[in-house]
C-alpha cells in the first residue's frame, strides 16, 4: 500500500585471492574460500528500512460567520461529556467529519469527534482534536479576519498500518480534485456546516507517499 524508502550500502572493495600472499592460514584454496565468504557477506541484501511519514493537509472555505459567532456566544451550552483526559478549562465541540465525493457519497465519516477549544480572540478561534487509533489529528480554525474556515489534518502514515489507519489512508487515496471534506457541528443556535473542497495542493501532499 505504501512506497517504502530504503537505502542501499555499497560493499567495501575486497582484494582478489590472487593478490593475497599465502601465509600460515593454509593452502591458497582455503584462503580463496575465506575471502569469498567475506565478500558474499558484504554484498548480501540489506533489510528494507521502513519509516513513518507525517503528512499535513489543509482545506478552506468561506466561513459561515453568523453560525460560528453564535457558537462562541452560546458558551459551554454546546459542551458534550468531558473525557477523563481533557483539560477541564477547555470547551469541547462535538463534530462530524466526513470525506465525501462531490455528489455527497461518503468515503469515511467520523461521528461525534470531540474538538477542544485551544484559542479564541477577536481574529480567530481554533479547535483541536485527535483520533489516536487512526493516527489522525484535526485542527479547525475559524478566521474572522479573512472570513475563512480552515481544516488541517495531520496524518501519520505507518509502514504497517492498523485496520483503522488503512481505512483512513484508503479514503484519502480515493479523493480527487473537487471532492470535499465536510465538518459539521450541531448547536443549540443552529448547525455550523462547512464544506471544504479538495484542492490540487491537498492531492500533492497526499502523493508524497503515493
Amino acid at each position: 500500500m505504501y512506497d517504502a524508502e530504503f537505502h542501499t550500502q555499497e560493499a567495501e572493495p575486497v582484494a582478489s585471492p590472487a593478490s593475497e600472499q599465502q601465509g600460515d592460514s593454509g593452502p591458497a584454496g582455503e584462503g580463496a574460500e575465506v575471502v569469498g565468504a567475506e565478500a558474499a557477506a558484504d554484498v548480501s541484501p540489506r533489510p528494507v528500512e521502513l519509516e513513518t511519514r507525517v503528512l499535513l493537509f489543509r482545506v478552506y472555505a468561506p466561513l459561515h460567520v453568523v453560525a460560528a459567532a453564535n457558537c462562541l456566544r452560546c458558551g459551554r451550552g454546546f459542551q458534550t461529556a468531558q473525557p477523563s483526559d481533557a483539560d477541564d478549562k477547555g470547551e469541547l465541540l462535538a463534530v462530524s467529519l466526513s470525506l465525501q465525493r462531490a455528489d455527497g457519497e461518503s468515503l469515511l465519516t467520523f461521528e461525534d469527534m470531540l474538538l477542544q477549544k485551544m484559542r479564541e480572540d477577536e481574529r480567530e478561534a481554533a479547535w483541536v482534536g485527535h483520533l489516536p487509533a487512526y493516527g489522525l489529528q484535526v485542527a479547525w480554525v475559524w478566521d474572522f479576519y479573512r472570513l475563512l474556515s480552515f481544516v488541517y489534518l495531520q496524518v501519520q502514515v505507518e509502514p504497517s498500518p492498523t485496520a483503522e489507519q488503512a481505512a483512513l489512508w484508503d479514503a484519502l487515496q480515493a479523493l480527487v480534485e473537487g471532492d470535499v471534506m465536510r465538518i459539521r457541528a450541531a448547536l443549540p443556535t443552529g448547525d455550523l456546516d462547512q464544506v471544504h473542497a479538495v484542492t490540487g495542493e491537498f492531492l500533492t501532499e497526499r502523493d508524497r507517499v503515493g
